[in-house]
């Protein structure tokens, strides 16, 4: 009975042996957790960052060029076009003034081919901008004299004005004694040409009779000395 004990008691003591030297073995070797990526939970605020932008990225965007002239580089216009519309008229000239018509070298040169001595008028009213303008040399020329016939339509020839006859001839002739109401009475007329005359007469054209003085220049072209001619009518 004694002998049984003591057996069971070895038999105990192998046991507690074995479990602290396991105890020992496990605390010296602990289990390894696999290494990964921290678990994230509704108490764990995360932020995802995105990677940096490069400095090439970074970089602004050079702006959209707009269409500029070589020279100044200011914005490029479109050039002016002929336009259709009906200019609006020029005011009529104050009294005493003159209106100044542009004309062509050719034109110009035949005006002075007239000599000194000669001098055109038209209505202050609506005055003629451009002698191709006259439409019936019978209804809107009219001349001191016969004589003045032959080189004043040569003169409008030149100008591209069709030298014609109406209903009232090829031109009218109206004397000086008649300068004093002379548009007034033949609102007609558009170009009136007489002489120069040494005590002044035919300034009652302008004075009294509702005319202006022509004068006469070379007409400019844009560009070149040609351009576009965009005259109105």
């Amino acid at each position: 009975m004694r002998r049984t004990t003591r057996n069971g008691a070895l038999a105990w003591q192998r046991v507690v042996v074995a479990i602290l030297v396991g105890g020992c073995a496990h605390s010296q070797n602990p289990i390894q957790t696999p290494a990964g990526p921290p678990t994230v939970t509704a108490s764990t605020p995360a932020t995802i960052k995105a990677p940096l932008p490069t400095a090439e990225e970074t970089r602004p965007a050079p702006p959209t060029p707009t269409p500029a002239s070589a020279a100044t580089g200011a914005p490029e216009e479109p050039p002016p076009a002929c336009s259709s519309a009906p200019a609006e008229p020029p005011p009529s000239p104050a009294k005493g003034s003159e209106v100044v018509i542009e004309v062509d070298p050719p034109v110009l040169d035949a005006i002075r081919a007239l000599g000194d001595k000669i001098v055109l008028f038209t209505p202050r009213r609506a005055p003629l901008r451009r002698l191709e303008y006259l439409k019936t040399t019978g209804t809107e020329l009219g001349l001191w004299g016969i004589e003045l016939f032959e080189p004043v339509t040569r003169m409008l020839g030149t100008a591209g004005v069709t030298v014609g006859a109406d209903d009232k001839g090829i031109a009218r002739v109206i004397g000086d004694g008649h300068f004093g109401e002379l548009f007034r009475s033949n609102p007609e007329l558009r170009l009136f040409v007489t002489h120069a005359y040494d005590d002044g007469r035919e300034t009652a054209i302008a004075r009294m009779g509702g005319g202006v003085r022509l004068t006469f220049k070379e007409r400019k072209y844009a560009g070149s000395g040609e351009g576009s001619r965009c005259d109105g009518g």
